[in-house]
């Protein structure tokens, strides 16, 4: 909330396009389609608290096409922004940049999101049958709210992840059965996901929680607190847990020796 003598202006006079009548498109028209349009808006208006500053915003606008895969009134900036589309079965998601700064598109095409297989290892090479794999969304999907896709490799470390082009995710990978590899965060695209990912070595830690008595249920995180954490990393958990009905609770973590 502004404090106090902070006056918020947006600016009256931003350009702005209706997407009524565009067509969302695939292989056809996308009927019921989820559709957010996303981006930052230059001179998006002032902020006064003395002195008036300029300031850039970001938009988000949300509609859903018809029958006929067609939007309905959709007013945004005019503006470079991005489309993303929710066709509708779950896990299915696409970015498509789309340009209003003088003219709406017709159709809107989405790309089909592109399945990328990997492989998760631990150090040794050994394969993690029941490693967990999160993409998370970043960027302009996760400012459309996109959902983090969960997959849990399966024989000799194996999953496939459907990820959309012109995005991008934190890919989070993590082995929940027991200390064989501490957790993991990279960032990929569609483009880049490895084929074979290692896990760190871990060291696991073992303790329990407890004030009068044991502490059922309450969450147990490991931050990194090296000179070499910087940042947002050193405010993400290089592993967490809940307790147990005992208030136990055991963690794999990075060995610190391997590193």
């Amino acid at each position: 909330m502004p404090g106090p003598g902070v006056v918020i202006r947006y600016n009256a006079g931003l350009t702005t396009r209706d997407l009524a009548g565009t067509v969302i498109q695939r292989t056809g028209a996308l009927p019921n389609a989820s559709v957010s349009i996303v981006g930052t808006v230059d001179n998006a208006g002032t902020i006064t608290a003395g002195a008036a500053l300029v300031v850039d915003g970001e938009a988000r606008f949300t509609a859903t096409t018809n029958g006929s895969g067609v939007l309905p009134t959709l007013r945004a900036p005019a503006a470079p922004l991005t489309a993303v589309i929710f066709p509708g079965p779950a896990g299915d998601h696409a970015v498509t940049p789309i340009d209003l700064t003088n003219t709406v598109p017709g159709v809107i095409i989405v790309a089909p999101t592109i399945s990328k297989p990997t492989r998760l290892t631990s150090s040794t090479g050994a394969s993690l049958v029941g490693a967990v794999l999160d993409a998370v969304p970043t960027g302009v999907l996760a400012r459309a709210g996109a959902p983090t896709i969960r997959r849990v490799a399966g024989a000799n470390g194996q999953l496939t992840v459907d990820l959309a082009p012109n995005a991008g995710y934190d890919v989070r990978l993590s082995d929940p059965n027991g200390n064989r590899a501490a957790s993991l965060v990279v960032a990929a695209t569609s483009s880049n996901l490895a084929t074979t990912i290692a896990l760190e070595k871990a060291t696991r830690v073992q303790g329990r929680v407890v004030g009068s008595t044991a502490i059922p249920g309450a969450i147990v995180q490991f931050l990194c607190a090296e000179v070499t954490c910087t940042g947002l990393e050193r405010s993400r958990p290089i592993a967490e847990g809940v307790t147990g009905i005992d208030g136990t609770f055991s963690l794999a973590v990075p060995d610190p020796d391997s590193n």
